[in-house]
């Protein structure tokens, strides 16, 4: 299955999501704004532009693409077995306990 548009984790960022909010929301609704009050509205588009511009600038260099994943394939970037029911990752964690916990009291007047 395909990723979503902007739900990616390696390339969408802050920078790409602003830009695209100014060009299709914010750009056109302030523009249809200047032109029913211009020129009062226009020190708003200019300083909209210059963080639209800002913002360009700031957007990091894209990661290479990765290749296309082999869907028997069942090694994961790193190289590990991947698991699972239905071709799912298992998620693997590990607990451990504080010092103090999980032991019992032992008293003198114990019940």
């Amino acid at each position: 299955m395909d990723i979503s548009p902007m739900c990616d984790r390696h390339s969408a960022t802050i920078e790409k999501s602003q830009v695209g909010f100014i060009d299709y929301i914010v750009h056109p609704l302030w523009e249809t704004w200047a032109d029913l009050v211009h020129p009062d509205a226009q020190d708003i588009l200019d300083t909209l532009e210059e963080n639209r511009d800002w913002y360009q600038g700031m957007i990091p260099p894209s990661p290479p693409p990765s290749e296309p994943r082999d869907p028997d394939d069942t090694t994961d970037e790193s190289g590990s077995e991947r698991g699972g029911r239905g071709g799912q990752d298992r998620i693997r964690f590990q607990v451990t306990l504080e010092e103090g916990e999980g032991e019992e009291e032992t008293g003198a007047g114990g019940m």
